[in-house]
């Protein structure tokens, strides 16, 4: 079977995973690289074809660093679906977003367990009042 996706080769399981944050493929998430036999497995089941391109995700021309600056003058939601240990970093995390990038109206959702997420009606409440939604997320 002829992928259409890149392969790439690494001496082990740690080295791939090394070389998944290295090329920003995850956001401190734990990553399992795929490997061709569960991959082609997969395609078989679904039917498809290892050639078609199911998706494009084009790169932003602004840095991650600079991403936050868009921000400002903008309703921005702020989403935390964590376990509880990690809400002092993130209320951290939301009054310096406030102050350095002074968004218009801020909204918030806390969901302080990771098992299961924010309820749907609260997110599109969420979706219907923000311009931007920044999202944490974690097991």
């Amino acid at each position: 079977m002829e992928l259409l996706a890149r392969i790439q080769s690494a001496e082990d399981l740690d080295a791939a995973v090394e070389y998944c944050y290295a090329q920003r493929w995850t956001d401190g998430l734990p990553v399992i690289p795929a490997t061709r036999p569960p991959v082609e497995r997969a395609l078989a089941y679904l039917g498809r074809d290892p050639q078609e391109v199911v998706g494009e995700i084009a790169r932003s021309s602004i840095g991650s660093a600079r991403c936050l600056e868009t921000l400002a003058g903008r309703k921005v939601g702020f989403v935390f679906n964590q376990h509880v240990s990690a809400l002092a970093f993130w209320e951290a995390f939301e009054k310096a977003v406030e102050e350095a990038h002074a968004p218009a109206q801020v909204h918030r959702i806390y969901k302080p367990a990771h098992s299961v997420t924010a309820p749907l009606a609260d997110l599109q409440r969420l979706a219907l009042r923000t311009d931007y939604a920044v999202v944490g997320v974690g097991a």
